[in-house]
């Protein structure tokens, strides 16, 4: 159905969660829309790919991560990454990138 669940520390929103830690996880309603099929995590940053071969990103950007044109304040709320033809097979996030 796509739904994600996530869990720990949260200090850029890599969780897609409201709150900072989560000791057992949780239903992140802000990602369900996206209907996600795999998630990679990044350091401090979350990259995923969902059922129509989108990406979708959020999470730390200070230095560019989530690859929407700019850098910017960390986020909880998933953003499509418009970037990217919707026809990704699979997704890999590493460390600041």
């Amino acid at each position: 159905t796509g739904d994600v669940y996530s869990w720990g520390q949260a200090f850029q929103g890599e969780t897609g969660l409201f709150s900072k830690v989560e000791a057992v996880p949780r239903f992140a309603p802000a990602v369900t829309p996206f209907r996600i099929l795999e998630v990679s995590c990044g350091q401090g940053f979350v990259l995923a790919r969902n059922e129509s071969g989108q990406c979708v990103t959020w999470g730390e950007n200070t230095c560019g991560q989530l690859g929407v044109g700019q850098r910017s304040k960390p986020t909880y709320k998933p953003q499509l990454l418009d970037s990217i033809p919707p026809s990704a097979v699979t997704v890999s996030a590493g460390w600041a990138r």
